[in-house]
């Protein structure tokens, strides 16, 4: 029975613990309920936003996104978003601040595998260090289901469903996540500590994900990768090197050279790519020795 399983009554138990109890669900004591104590699938990636392969602090303060751009790993900043500055938070999660009042803001995630007519919850938990504001939510691409969210002073957890319609979707069947954007009338300043999304209406328990899951996670779409390499030539043949994936990316990405590193001898760097590895070709001015330090990409199949 529970009570020789060690727990009683009102006991808080880990999420995931499994309780054994003999006999029919009638049997149950009351004061229990038969639940399930399986976690349930995660639908984001890097949903604690503990990956920062681009970097961990980005200043937009006085400018204006010119593009869709990446910042935490999965989660994207949309085109015409102004005047804030997103960081990795010092406790963990994503550090929000929008310096000029009234500036457009919008996070997001793209999600696949759904289709019309499945619910999804989302649960957002915000630390706002300011005075109350509003701003918009939103799953799915129907803009007619903007939800306005009013974010309070404190730590809140705002919760959120919404079952999909075919126009929730992109061309390439995903669609977007959107715990919050809009314009804000008030500066603010917030930590945005995670974001669940779970398929069906229930709200369960957050659980952090291991640093190592998530990195992997996020390393099938986006990976930093760095060469560094030094040697002798002793004529004009071209070096070349291969850095295999530890896991294969979802397709072939595109890549963004972020740094050219500091080189000496090196006339050029070439780049070829696919799911499973990363090939590069160093080409020198003149016979001899060569260093090539902090050569560095971003290779990405993030949608856009």
């Amino acid at each position: 029975n529970l009570e020789t399983n060690g727990v009683a009554v009102g006991d808080t138990l880990p999420i995931g613990t499994i309780v054994y109890v003999e006999g029919d669900e009638k049997d149950l004591r009351t004061g229990y309920e038969k639940i399930d104590v399986f976690p349930p699938k995660q639908l984001l990636i890097n949903n604690d936003f503990q990956v920062w392969q681009r970097g961990e602090s980005f200043d937009y303060s006085n400018s204006v996104l010119s593009k869709n751009t990446y910042f935490p790993d999965m989660w994207m900043i949309i085109n015409g978003s102004k005047n804030f500055v997103i960081s990795k938070a010092e406790g963990g999660g994503c550090h929000l601040e929008l310096k000029v009042a009234n500036s457009y803001l919008d996070l997001r995630q793209v999600v696949y595998e759904y289709k019309a007519g499945d619910t999804i919850t989302m649960s957002v938990k915000i630390f706002n260090y300011s005075e109350e504001f509003v701003m918009k939510r939103r799953i799915g691409n129907d803009g007619n289901n903007n939800e306005d969210v009013v974010v309070l002073n404190g730590e809140h957890i705002y919760d959120f469903t919404y079952t999909l319609k075919e126009i929730d979707f992109r061309s390439d069947g995903g669609f977007y996540v959107c715990p919050l954007f809009g314009y804000s009338s008030k500066v603010f300043n917030i930590v945005i500590e995670y974001i669940d999304l779970f398929e069906g209406d229930i709200v369960y328990p957050h659980i952090k994900e291991d640093y190592a899951i998530a990195l992997i996670e996020c390393q099938m779409v986006a990976r930093e990768i760095e060469i560094n390499q030094s040697g002798y030539v002793a004529g004009s043949t071209p070096v070349k090197g291969t850095i295999n994936f530890c896991v294969e990316m979802d397709a072939i990405p595109s890549f963004v050279i972020t740094s050219v590193g500091t080189r000496q001898n090196v006339a050029s760097v070439g780049i070829e790519v696919n799911n499973k590895r990363l090939i590069y070709t160093i080409t020198t001015s003149t016979a001899g020795y060569f260093t090539l330090d902090g050569y560095k990409l971003i290779l990405s199949c993030e949608p856009l």
